[in-house]
């Protein structure tokens, strides 16, 4: 069986949409008749820092050291809440395990696997956003026999400076073909790069809602009637009329603070329950078994649609209140299933609204169907053997 090679965020990546997007990635690859693994790079941190310098304003940067600071801060003033992150973390890296994989890479070794694989696949999430741009994302490493296709590459901006133009025309001209996730991102490649590309499915949505099910796992704790909150921003106001909206409508809140390793004071007071062990195969069940899901995270939407659970998808605020571009992902999709209705600003009447609406499911399915068989074809297109 021949070798499939996938580089993706996948090296100590504690992201529930990351690492489920992965899982799904080797998934669907093996189906498709490769003995398919993740590439375990280990992208250099002090590299990462110093492109991240170039790329981020101050005040950005300001705001991330200052939040990772903060969760050190917690776990020494709160045990209790050190030891549920910490359960959060052995939970990631138990399914981690479970995804194939190979040893780990640096900068300078991985190119030991150059011709280890057949082919090399290049994405899901957001490995060619230009703040975390390299030449190994980009499958400089791979061997000259090597077939190099991306897949729903994501780069989460609408635009590039003549520097990252100049950058991408290089980065992918050895690419047998390339797939982005959003249609912004094909734009650019198309316009200033002048490949074709094609748009496709994230990974996690290659899957039937009935096979993620089965993955995932139950927390112990009796809930009843919930909703799930997965807000990965740090927007107060989206968190208050939540909040109010559950306490009038007498549905308990539930949440996983401080998400993706960031501390956020927003998320202190605001659930009715928090749960910090969650790992992913939680954060499935949390969403399947909820009576309805507020999110501004694109995979808590994807999620909410395999699930067939009600959603309001917001829009997500960086530290200064500003709306960032990752929400054109939301967009994109809620465009692709009919339902950019549900993607609002936070009020009571607009949850009520779109709460107290039935969602055509079949309808849903229905449009993922013709989504998914056309991604599939472009992996089996381009994967041929022989």
């Amino acid at each position: 069986m021949e070798k499939c090679g996938i580089i993706t965020l996948y090296h100590k990546n504690y992201n529930y949409g990351g690492i489920l997007q992965a899982y799904a990635m080797v998934k669907i690859m093996g189906e498709l008749g490769y003995d398919a693994e993740i590439i375990d790079y280990c992208q250099s941190y002090k590299a990462l820092v110093i492109h991240k310098i170039t790329k981020l304003r101050i005040s950005e940067m300001l705001s991330i050291f200052k939040r990772k600071l903060g969760l050190k801060v917690l776990n020494i003033l709160f045990p209790e809440i050190k030891k549920g992150i910490k359960g959060r973390y052995v939970n990631f890296e138990k399914f981690m395990e479970k995804i194939p994989h190979s040893v780990t890479y640096s900068e300078k070794n991985i190119g030991k696997c150059k011709d280890r694989y057949k082919i090399i696949i290049a994405g899901s999430d957001q490995i060619w956003n230009p703040s975390s741009w390299n030449d190994i994302y980009f499958l400089k490493f791979a061997g000259e026999n090597t077939k190099k296709i991306s897949y729903a590459a994501s780069m989460g901006v609408t635009a590039l400076s003549v520097e990252e133009v100049s950058f991408l025309q290089h980065a992918i001209k050895d690419f047998d073909a390339i797939s982005v996730r959003e249609y912004e991102a094909k734009k650019i490649i198309e316009q200033v790069c002048h490949n074709y590309c094609e748009v496709c499915l994230d990974p996690t949505l290659l899957l039937s809602g009935d096979r993620w099910k089965k993955i995932g796992n139950a927390l112990s704790i009796q809930r009843g009637k919930y909703a799930f909150v997965y807000l990965v921003g740090v927007d107060k106001v989206h968190r208050r009329v939540i909040r109010e909206y559950c306490d009038r409508e007498q549905i308990k809140l539930i949440s996983i603070p401080h998400a993706q390793g960031h501390y956020k004071k927003e998320d202190e007071k605001f659930a009715h329950i928090k749960l910090y062990e969650a790992g992913p195969r939680e954060w499935i069940s949390l969403i399947e078994n909820a009576d309805m899901v507020f999110t501004d995270s694109f995979h808590g939407l994807c999620f909410s649609l395999l699930l067939h659970r009600q959603f309001v998808v917001l829009d997500r605020t960086d530290t200064s209140g500003r709306k960032t571009v990752n929400n054109n992902r939301q967009q994109g999709l809620l465009e692709k299933v009919g339902l950019l209705e549900h993607k609002t600003n936070a009020s009571l009447d607009n949850f009520e609204k779109i709460l107290n609406k039935e969602i055509d499911w079949s309808y849903i399915d229905e449009q993922l169907r013709i989504q998914r068989e056309h991604s599939l074809q472009y992996l089996r297109s381009n994967t041929q053997k022989g």
